[in-house]
């Protein structure tokens, strides 16, 4: 599972490093509850990351628009391609109940995509806005 250590210790911008570990806590919570089959819990949740998700990346987008940051558009359109997954997950979950699904996308997609997303995208991002 997503471990605060697996990404980098440090970002340029502390504001990104307390959202990350936010998230980290976050997606650890989840996914515990949903190995345990808490269904509510799972879906409270799962909500609350969308939520979170949403705001982490406004608020990393605009930092990158003020700057004028040049990879702008590709980095949102990592953003827009995750909240995508996470909402389809939700309406999976919503239908199903299927909390098997929601801690296996934890594992197999999200974190990877997590851990690949701050060393790709958002330490060149720090660094440029922290210029």
């Amino acid at each position: 599972m997503l471990r605060i250590d697996q990404l980098p210790p440090i970002l340029e911008l502390a504001s990104m490093n307390e959202v990350h570990k936010e998230e980290t806590e976050l997606i650890t919570q989840l996914h515990k509850v949903a190995q345990e089959k808490n269904n509510e819990l799972t879906l409270e949740l799962l909500n609350k990351l969308i939520t979170h998700t949403k705001q982490h990346f406004s608020s990393e987008e605009k930092l990158m628009l003020d700057v004028d940051y040049p990879d702008y558009h590709s980095h949102k359109h990592e953003h827009m391609k995750q909240l995508l997954d996470l909402q389809s997950i939700l309406s999976f979950y919503e239908m199903t109940n299927d909390t098997t699904a929601v801690y296996k996308y934890l594992e197999d997609s999200l974190t990877p995509w997590i851990i690949e997303h701050v060393y790709n995208w958002d330490i060149p991002a720090s660094e440029y806005i922290n210029q």
